[in-house]
């Protein structure tokens, strides 16, 4: 049996979750995707990657129906989520048939997992969690809620990643170290000692170059 799925967000990050729901579907037929959401009234009626843009986020208020969050800004998709949650929403969870799980991994409700991701084992994610395509995440890390693993970034073990943190694009946190919550860490950025919450943090090594006013 299939459940309905919406996606809040008619961009690009909606249309990479949109896939990720596909391939799923592909391997065992699990969404009935029904379309995107979006509070911008000007995308309504739209067809976006073969699907309608339906509404707002009121639209199927009190319903029940899963969704997922497809915006990529962290702080937005908290917002968006404590909305969704009033409305009645479910949150889905989404697992690339691509990516790679071990043992033991913690998956809260909201989170995406994209192509070619791979966490090895012991892993605890939060909720509305992007793990983006091809990024690693290894032994024993802890992710905070609406975390951004952005495409190619890499957790080494026993890494903290603090509630609300972007991580960039091909960035390294190395073994044992943290980024604080809603922070923000530069692509290709590598961190070898702790990062303290709601900075911006660039650089190899990472240094902190100013502060987040999220």
């Amino acid at each position: 049996m299939t459940a309905p799925l919406l996606v809040l967000g008619s961009g690009g990050h909606a249309r990479e979750v949109i896939a990720t729901a596909e391939a799923m579907n592909r391997e065992c037929c699990m969404w009935e995707i029904l379309g995107f959401l979006d509070d911008n009234s000007e995308r309504h009626g739209l067809t976006v990657a073969g699907y309608p843009v339906l509404g707002g986020s009121e639209t199927f208020a009190g319903r029940g129906i899963h969704v997922m969050i497809g915006v990529g800004n962290t702080q937005v998709r908290r917002t968006i989520a404590l909305r969704l949650e009033q409305l009645g929403y479910r949150f889905a969870t989404l697992i690339h048939p691509t990516a790679v799980l071990g043992p033991r991994i913690k998956i809260g409700p909201g989170t995406v997992i994209f192509p070619n991701a791979t966490l090895t084992v012991d892993i605890e994610l939060g909720d509305h969690v992007a793990v983006n395509t091809a990024a690693s995440v290894s032994h024993d890390c802890q992710i905070g809620n609406f975390v951004n693993l952005s495409p190619g970034s890499s957790l080494c073990g026993s890494v903290t990643i603090g509630e609300g943190t972007d991580i960039g694009a091909g960035a390294v946190v190395v073994q044992g170290q943290r980024v604080g919550s809603w922070s923000v860490l530069g692509a290709g950025a590598v961190v070898i000692s702790h990062i303290e919450d709601r900075v911006v943090a660039v650089g190899v090594p990472a240094i902190v170059k100013r502060t987040n006013s999220v």
